[in-house]
C-alpha cells in the first residue's frame, strides 16, 4: 500500500513537472515567435530606409566648383514638384513663402528726373506680357521647387515667356568668372500647331543673358557655340535664388526641408494608424502560456451582447485597455520644426496652430521678425529682376515697390491715424486715403467730406481747426501791434514821425476827438 502510494505520488509529480515544461516551452516558442516577427518587421524597415537613402544619393551629386550638376538639379526639381503639390508642410510653406512676399502686390514708377519715359508703346507691351510677369504664384514657385527661372524675352514678337528649365542643357559663362553665364543652351521639340504635340526632332540653340546682350556694341556675341547656333532674337534674364559665389546654377527653397517633410508625413501616418489598431481592441488578455491566450481567444472572439461576461481559463486575466496617452501626435511639432527653419517660415502658420505658440494670440497672429527680413530679402530679388525686365525694353531707372509686409490690424491702423491726424503729422486728405487703404472702401467721391460733431475723430479735427484759427488770430495781433510800435517816435530815433504830438494830431480823423 505504501508502494503504490508513492507511485502515485511519483506520477503526480511527473505530471506536475511535464506541465511546467510544457508551460515554459509555450512562453519560450511564443517569445520567439514574437522577436522573428520583429526582426522581420526590423528588416522590412532597414529596407525600407535604404530604399530612400538609394532615392536620395542623386540629390547630393555637387560639384565642388560649379555646385550642384545640372542634371541633379532637374531630378530634385522633379521631385520637390511633386512633395510641394502632395505635402501639407510644403504645399503650405510655399504660400506662406508667396503671400509674405507678393501678398500685398507690387508697384512700378518711373523716377523723376530721367530722360528715356515709359511711352505708351512699352506700357503696351507690358500690360500684354503681364499674365507672364505678374503671375506671382509660378515664378515665386519657380525659385521654390527648381531654384532657378528663365525668363526669355523675343524681341520681334515682344513677347515674355518662361523656359522650362528641364530643357536647359548647358550653359557658357565668363571664362574669368565662372557665375558669370552669358550664355544659355536651350534643347526642345518643337509642337505642332495643330495637335499641339511634340514633332520632329529636337533643337538646340544657346540665347544671350541681358548683361551680355548688352555689350554687344562694345564685345559682339558669338554666331555659334560648340556647333550650336546663338539666337540674339532672344534675350534671357534669369533668376537665381540661394546662390553661392562661384556656383552657376540656384538651389530650390525646398530642397532642405524636403527630407523632414516626408519624415513628418510619415510619422502621422503611423501615428493614425496605430491610433487605428489601438482604437480596435478595448480589453487585453494577460495569459501564462501560450496555450492560455489561444483558448481565452478562442472563447473572447465569440459575438457577445452589451454586458456579457467573459470566461477566462485558469492563469489569465482580462484587462482594459489604457484610454490616454497612447499616441501623442505633438511629438511630431519636433519634425515640423526643421521644415519650418528650413522654410524660414514661423511654425505657428506652418501647422495653422496657435498651440505651437503656447497659448500666445500675438505670437500666433504676427509675422516673425526672422520671416519678415527673408521676405524682404527675397523681394529684394525680384527688384532686380524686374528692373532688368524694364531695361530689356530700353527703360531704365525705375524704382519698383514692394509694400510694408508687417501690418498692423484695421483698428490698431485707424488709432495710428487718428492720432497722427489729431497732431497735425498727416493732413485729412492723407488721413482719408491711408483708411480707404486700409479698410478696402470703395472711394466713391473726390471731394473731402464733413466730420461728424459727434465722434472722436471730429472733435479732434475741429480741436485742430479752432488752435489752427487762434494761432492765426494771435498771429494777426501780433502783426498789428508791431505796426503800431514801429509807427510811434521814440527818442532813440525808431519811427518816422517827428513827435508823438504830430503823430497824433495827423491819426485824428475830422469830426472826432482824441
Amino acid at each position: 500500500m505504501t508502494t503504490r502510494l508513492a507511485g502515485h505520488a511519483n506520477n503526480a509529480y511527473n505530471r506536475a513537472q511535464t506541465q511546467q515544461w510544457e508551460q515554459a516551452y509555450d512562453e519560450l516558442k511564443g517569445e520567439m515567435q514574437h522577436m522573428e516577427e520583429n526582426y522581420h518587421d526590423a528588416a522590412a524597415a532597414l529596407l525600407s530606409l535604404r530604399a530612400e537613402d538609394e532615392g536620395w544619393l542623386p540629390l547630393n551629386r555637387l560639384n565642388q566648383e560649379d555646385g550642384f550638376e545640372l542634371d541633379a538639379l532637374k531630378e530634385i526639381a522633379q521631385k520637390a514638384e511633386l512633395q510641394a503639390t502632395g505635402n501639407p508642410l510644403l504645399k503650405r510653406g510655399f504660400t506662406i513663402r508667396r503671400d509674405n512676399v507678393f501678398g500685398r502686390g507690387v508697384t512700378f514708377q518711373q523716377k523723376e528726373g530721367t530722360g528715356n519715359k515709359i511711352s505708351t508703346r512699352i506700357q503696351a507691351i507690358l500690360d500684354e506680357n503681364a499674365p507672364v510677369l505678374m503671375a506671382f504664384e509660378k515664378n515665386e514657385r519657380s525659385a521654390f521647387t527648381a531654384g532657378n527661372l528663365i525668363m526669355a524675352y523675343n524681341i520681334t514678337e515682344e513677347e515674355f515667356y518662361p523656359i522650362n528649365f528641364q530643357e536647359i542643357s548647358n550653359f557658357a559663362a565668363n571664362p574669368n568668372l565662372a557665375d558669370d553665364v552669358w550664355y544659355y543652351e536651350h534643347t526642345y521639340t518643337p509642337l505642332d500647331e495643330a495637335t499641339n504635340k511634340p514633332a520632329g526632332e529636337p533643337v538646340t540653340v544657346w540665347y544671350p543673358v541681358l548683361e551680355r546682350w548688352e555689350k554687344r556694341a562694345k564685345k559682339p556675341l558669338r554666331v555659334t557655340i560648340a556647333g550650336n547656333k546663338v539666337d540674339d532674337n532672344i534675350i534671357i534674364i534669369d533668376f537665381k535664388v540661394n546662390t553661392v559665389n562661384g556656383h552657376v546654377w540656384g538651389v530650390p527653397d525646398c530642397l532642405p526641408a524636403m527630407p523632414y517633410a516626408w519624415a513628418h508625413a510619415e510619422y502621422i501616418r503611423d501615428a493614425s494608424k496605430l491610433l487605428k489598431a489601438l482604437a480596435t481592441i478595448a480589453w487585453k488578455v494577460v495569459a501564462r502560456s501560450k496555450a492560455n491566450a489561444v483558448n481565452a481567444a478562442a472563447k473572447s472572439a465569440l459575438p457577445k451582447a452589451a454586458g456579457s461576461t467573459a470566461s477566462m481559463t485558469a492563469g489569465t486575466d482580462l484587462v482594459s485597455m489604457p484610454r490616454s496617452g497612447q499616441v501623442d501626435m505633438k511629438d511630431g511639432q519636433t519634425i515640423a520644426a526643421y521644415v519650418a527653419s528650413a522654410l524660414e517660415v514661423s511654425l505657428v502658420a506652418l501647422l495653422s496652430d496657435p498651440s505651437a505658440a503656447s497659448g500666445s494670440y500675438g505670437a500666433a497672429a504676427t509675422l516673425d521678425g526672422p520671416s519678415a527680413n527673408a521676405a524682404r530679402a527675397r523681394q529684394n530679388l525680384w527688384v532686380e529682376f524686374y528692373k532688368r525686365v524694364y531695361r530689356v525694353l530700353g527703360v531704365k531707372d525705375v524704382i519698383v515697390n514692394f509694400p510694408v509686409i508687417n501690418t498692423d490690424p484695421i483698428y490698431r491702423t485707424v488709432q495710428t491715424l487718428q492720432i497722427g491726424f489729431a497732431y497735425g503729422a498727416i493732413s485729412q486728405s492723407e488721413f482719408r486715403d491711408a483708411f480707404i487703404e486700409a479698410t478696402d472702401v470703395i472711394k466713391k467721391d473726390e471731394t473731402l467730406p464733413e466730420p461728424s460733431p459727434f465722434t472722436t475723430a471730429a472733435k479732434y479735427s475741429l480741436e485742430a481747426q479752432a488752435m489752427e484759427e487762434e494761432a492765426a488770430q494771435r498771429e494777426a495781433d501780433a502783426a498789428i501791434a508791431a505796426a503800431n510800435v514801429q509807427g510811434q517816435g521814440v527818442s532813440n530815433g525808431t519811427g518816422a514821425g517827428s513827435g508823438s504830438n504830430d503823430l497824433r494830431d495827423a491819426g485824428r480823423t475830422p469830426g472826432t476827438s482824441s
